[in-house]
Formats: C-alpha cells, sequence, structure tokens
C-alpha cells in the first residue's frame, strides 16, 4: 500500500518530547494533524465520493485540510486568519472588555437580533462588520485551496465544507460560509463523532475539541495509512 512521509525537524520533535516528558508522559510518538482531522471527520469523510474539506478555524491561523476518498490530498495553514487575530482587531479599534467579546462571538455571531435597545443592536452592527471583514477573507483563502483542488480532481468536487476549532462554534458560521462557499458546510461537535455517558456538559458542544477527538482516536484501519 501506499505510504505518507511526513518529515519533522529533530530539534522541534525533542523539545516537543521533552516538554512532555517533564510532565510525566512517555512519548510514543508524534501525530499528523491532517490525519487527526481525518479520523475526527470519518463519519463524513468515509461515504464521500468527492472531496471533503474540513477548515480548523484555530486560535492562530485557518488550517483547510482536503480529503479525497480516505486520504489527505492537500493541507494549508493561513496564519494571522486565527479567533486571536479578530479577537485584538475588536480589541483595538472598539475598546471592549474580554467578556464582552466572549459573548458576542460565543453567544450572538451571526445570528443577530434586533429586538433590543438601540444601543445594544448598534454594538451588535459594529461587531458583525468584523466578523464579515474576517470570515470574508477566510473566504477567499478557501476558495483559492478550493479551486487549486478542481483542477488537481476534476471530477471530484467539494460535497461538504466541515468545521473545527473554537471559530467553529461561532454561532451562525456554517450558515455564513455555506452562502459564501455555495457549498454545504456543517459545524463538528464532539458529540457528533463520539457518545459519552459521563455529566460532560457544554464540552461535547464545543468544535474546539473536536480535533482532540481525532487525535485520541486509532487510525482508522483503510490500508492507507501508514505510521
Amino acid at each position: 500500500p501506499p505510504v505518507m512521509a511526513v518529515p519533522c525537524r529533530h530539534e522541534a520533535a525533542d523539545e516537543l518530547v521533552k516538554t512532555l516528558g517533564r510532565g510525566g508522559f512517555d512519548v510514543l510518538g508524534l501525530d499528523m494533524e491532517g490525519w487527526a482531522v481525518a479520523r475526527a471527520c470519518h463519519p463524513w469523510v468515509h461515504q464521500a465520493e468527492g472531496l471533503i474539506a474540513a477548515v480548523d478555524l484555530g486560535w492562530d491561523s485557518t488550517t483547510l485540510v482536503l480529503l479525497y476518498q480516505g486520504v489527505v490530498v492537500y493541507e494549508r495553514s493561513t496564519f494571522g486568519a486565527g479567533i486571536r487575530q479578530l479577537r485584538q482587531t475588536i480589541t483595538r479599534d472598539l475598546q471592549f472588555e474580554p467578556d464582552v467579546i466572549d459573548y458576542l462571538l460565543c453567544d450572538i455571531g451571526f445570528e443577530l437580533d434586533m429586538r433590543g435597545q438601540e444601543d445594544d443592536w448598534k454594538l451588535l452592527l459594529k461587531t458583525s462588520g468584523y466578523l464579515e471583514s474576517h470570515f470574508a477573507m477566510i473566504t477567499r483563502e478557501l476558495l483559492l485551496s478550493m479551486d487549486y483542488a478542481h483542477s488537481q480532481y476534476p471530477t471530484a468536487p467539494v460535497e461538504q465544507v466541515l468545521l473545527l476549532g473554537g471559530g467553529g462554534g461561532i454561532p451562525g458560521v456554517a450558515e455564513h460560509l455555506t452562502i459564501a462557499l455555495e457549498t454545504s458546510v456543517t459545524s463538528v461537535r464532539p458529540r457528533d463523532i463520539i457518545s459519552s455517558e459521563t455529566e460532560t456538559g457544554r464540552l461535547l458542544d464545543l468544535p474546539s475539541l473536536t480535533l482532540a477527538i481525532g487525535l485520541a482516536q486509532p487510525a482508522q484501519n483503510t490500508g492507507k495509512e501508514a505510521a
């Protein structure tokens, strides 16, 4: 079977191993983020005939992983397109406190409610402009990558876009990107891929933890992935 080789500099790997070792962990190996994404998205990937685009809307960057027939065929990170940059811009321009930004991004997002007081919806409209601008930039980057993928796999269109990471939990973001990308977009939450009998509360609803599920899962026995 084909083997995927992923390089990693010794100094980078050694630093990770040493850091985890100081915490009392016995490191058995290093994983590739793209494959962790593929494992987390396996319920969608294994039944797709075309391309699946998994987008990690992370803290420092936005990472696109394209999957075709269970294989990672493309990965690209856009640094400076993470949630941290969005928060920093809002803080700089609007002088909002962190808890206000948490509320606007985690509870409101793209789902504006204009039924409140005038001052409230003016504040929402200001924040909405920053959200629109941030995700317009992400949309441009995703469309460029998806156009490239189409040139490489002309008979395999992107069937679905899956959102992971903290940005995937912004209310209304999947619906917003569905319109912008003209492709079905879904936020993937831990409860979509695992079941738990413990009292985990809201944790299973956080797309920011979906990648961790993929890292914790063993490799799918597809015959296409090799360590």
